[in-house]
């Protein structure tokens, strides 16, 4: 990915964001929490505040289960792997 677009595009951080998801997966929360710090800047910088991969990436702390519970609509829409919106763009707004 790195090779076909550069760090800023909107896949790139895509990619990214989807690196930290693994990294917490397998147990590895510093290394998650760091990149997710990072690539949340970078969305942020080059996508601006308000696109959904820079909402997603500063709200996913939030997400702890631990905080919201099982029940919790959010919390049970990540246990099913649900995904409210699209990745790397943002959503059609009616003309």
């Amino acid at each position: 990915m790195r090779r076909a677009a550069c760090r800023a595009h909107s896949w790139a951080i895509g990619c990214a964001k989807n690196k930290v998801a693994a990294l917490a997966e397998v147990g590895d929360a510093a290394a998650a929490a760091a990149l997710g710090r990072e690539t949340s800047d970078r969305s942020a910088r080059v996508l601006g505040d308000a696109h959904i991969l820079t909402i997603s990436l500063r709200a996913g702390p939030a997400l702890d289960l631990s905080v919201l519970g099982a029940d919790h609509p959010h919390s049970r829409n990540i246990l099913e792997r649900h995904r409210p919106y699209r990745d790397f763009e943002p959503e059609p707004q009616p003309s």
